[in-house]
């Protein structure tokens, strides 16, 4: 083998401390890797008198996505939560990945399940997975959605989570009385509850076609129950007439409203007493 001293490195690209040769070990250090060191390098072997060996080693750099964003049907950037969608809408979300080297596939999960894997590249850049969940129900309320986007298990893949927010019209509504007749002149109270609604339902009153305002309504902690407190004397002109408790939601207006009726039978007597009916 010649003594003449080891050239260690040509290549004018790559010059200064980015580069060291290690004699020992007769290996090439490559410092601050980036997308330019991607290529063949080649050692080659000069003799005094054997055929010069070559070796050639081919690297690849691997950059992770360096952005993820996702985006809903409106092309509008979504933050933590996404919503509210009605029951029955459909949902769709662009997952959108930049950068990366080579482009990372993208996958929606919903907990451990994967829901979609079919990523795809729309630029040298960007690399996105649309997500369409038709028919929304009521289970999709507080839904954790995730996208995440990989290209190596050499680094950690990055991760953007969404919450589903939904609003619904009431289940029910009931009016919470024996339906017992009725004295005129007495003071009542009638008690309605509608529940299921987000927001939570509003309850109106009606006799006959006469809109009744003399009621006081509350909603319980949770907010998905309305109960409304109707304080009423009825008189002996209301025999025959149906009192009537609706529940609707304002936001919703495709829902109709659901109700409850009650056919009133009064009787007519001259004491006044103030009972309470659906305490």
């Amino acid at each position: 083998m010649r003594n003449d001293p080891p050239t260690h490195w040509n290549n004018p690209a790559h010059t200064g401390p980015k580069v060291a040769f290690d004699t020992f070990k007769h290996s090439l250090l490559l410092r601050r890797v980036t997308a330019r060191d991607n290529g063949i390098y080649r050692c080659r072997m000069d003799f005094r008198t054997n055929p010069t060996l070559e070796y050639i080693a081919n690297l690849t750099v691997v950059i992770p996505p360096r952005r993820l964003a996702i985006y809903t049907g409106r092309n509008v950037e979504a933050q933590s939560i996404v919503g509210p969608y009605k029951e029955g809408d459909d949902l769709q979300l662009t997952c959108l990945a930049s950068g990366g080297t080579p482009p990372p596939k993208v996958i929606w999960w919903d907990g451990v399940s994967s829901l979609d894997e079919d990523s795809e590249v729309t630029s040298l850049e960007q690399v996105a997975n649309t997500l369409v969940i038709k028919n929304l129900q009521r289970s999709h309320l507080y839904r954790i959605i995730t996208c995440q986007a990989s290209n190596s298990n050499l680094t950690d893949p990055l991760f953007s989570t969404i919450s589903i927010d939904m609003k619904f019209p009431p289940l029910w509504v009931k009016l919470l009385t024996n339906r017992e007749a009725l004295s005129a002149g007495r003071s009542y109270t009638v008690t309605c509850q509608a529940a299921g609604a987000r927001p939570p339902a509003r309850i109106t009153w009606a006799l006959g076609s006469t809109i009744l305002t003399s009621h006081s309504e509350e909603t319980s902690h949770e907010g998905n129950v309305t109960t409304s407190e109707l304080h009423w004397s009825p008189t002996v002109a209301d025999a025959g007439k149906v009192l009537q408790c609706r529940a609707e939601s304002p936001s919703i207006t495709r829902a109709p409203p659901l109700v409850d009726d009650w056919l009133l039978d009064i009787y007519c007597e001259f004491s006044q007493v103030t009972r309470s009916y659906g305490q």
